[in-house]
Order: structure tokens, then C-alpha cells, then sequence
């Protein structure tokens, strides 16, 4: 593993997929799942993982492609569009970290539908904690584009989008409908 200093994961995606021995797209579940909720219960890095299964057919897209497309109101964009990497570099999610073999079957279970969608169609996720936290940190700039957004800034943006919220019991995280 090369060393990441720039958020940006050097390596080509599909050649971890093949490393891991699966399909770019349920590789793609699983760094997301890690990444996401790494420290979390199975059915919230399930959870997570549907959603971007969910959006990813919403949009027509692979999961792949929504997970590793790039900002292109950074400058890195050309470095960081089609890898893995944070968020804010990549809008949809981060998945900065390596999936451990646990996450990887989990991922493989939704992909296959074996695994329970409890997101209700949930496209979207947040943390309303872990959010807070990083807004008290870095609030959002609206003129630079970076920061990061507290709760209920995402809550009102959502729901101003035609979104609702959806919980899952005992997941902390709240998904977007």
C-alpha cells in the first residue's frame, strides 16, 4: 500500500477490487461500508451500502462511478476523479479506508440482495453527531466550498430537495428517502 497524504487513494480501484478477489462494484460497497461506518453495527454499513446501491440506480450509474467521482470545483479534480478517496474531494461519500474481509461479505450480501434493505429506497446518509462535530471544527465556507455543513443545514437542504428522513432503529445514522 502506497502511503496517502493527499486523501486521494493512489491506487486503480479495479486493481483492489481483483486483489480482494471481487467485483469492482461490491469492492466499491465495501470501502464505502468501511469508510462510512467502520465502527458501526453490520446493519448500519449495510444500511449505508444500500443507499449507494440506491442512488447508484437512481441515477443510472454504477456505484463505482458515484463513489469515485471526483469534485470538479477542486483542483485535484483530475488526480482524484475515478479513485477512492474523503469526502469533500469526492461529494458522495469517502472511501478512504481498506475494507476488511468481514465488510467485504457483508457488501457482497447486498449485492446480491441476500442482505436486508432497511433504508426504505434511502439514497442519502448522515451522522447528525459526527456532523456536528466536524461543522464545529470546519463550519462550511459558501465561498470557498469547503467545511462542513452542521446537521441541520443537511436536514433542511434534504428535505428542500424532496427528500424525508427515514430511521432505522438502533442506527444512529439517518437516511434520506
Amino acid at each position: 500500500m502506497i502511503e496517502l497524504t493527499s486523501g486521494i487513494v493512489p491506487e486503480d480501484p479495479k486493481d483492489l477490487a481483483d486483489t480482494a478477489g471481487v467485483d469492482l462494484d461490491v469492492y466499491t460497497l465495501a470501502r464505502i461500508g468501511q469508510s462510512e461506518e467502520g465502527l458501526s453495527s453490520d446493519r448500519a454499513k449495510i444500511a449505508v451500502m444500500y443507499a449507494a446501491l440506491n442512488h447508484a440506480k437512481a441515477t443510472g450509474k454504477s456505484v463505482t462511478a458515484i463513489a469515485t467521482a471526483g469534485n470538479p470545483k477542486r483542483s485535484d479534480y483530475s488526480e482524484a476523479n475515478g479513485r477512492y478517496g474523503r469526502q469533500g474531494i469526492h461529494p458522495y461519500c469517502t472511501t478512504i479506508a481498506n475494507p476488511t474481509a468481514h465488510t467485504v461479505e457483508l457488501a457482497a450480501q447486498v449485492w446480491s440482495g441476500e442482505a436486508l434493505d432497511e433504508t426504505g429506497g434511502a439514497q442519502y446518509w448522515d451522522n447528525p453527531h459526527s456532523q456536528d462535530v466536524l461543522h464545529a471544527a470546519k463550519p462550511y465556507d459558501e465561498s470557498t466550498g469547503k467545511g462542513y455543513r452542521s446537521s441541520s443545514e443537511i436536514a433542511e437542504r434534504r428535505i428542500a430537495s424532496g427528500f424525508r428522513q427515514h430511521n432505522i432503529p438502533g442506527v444512529s445514522t439517518r437516511f434520506w428517502v
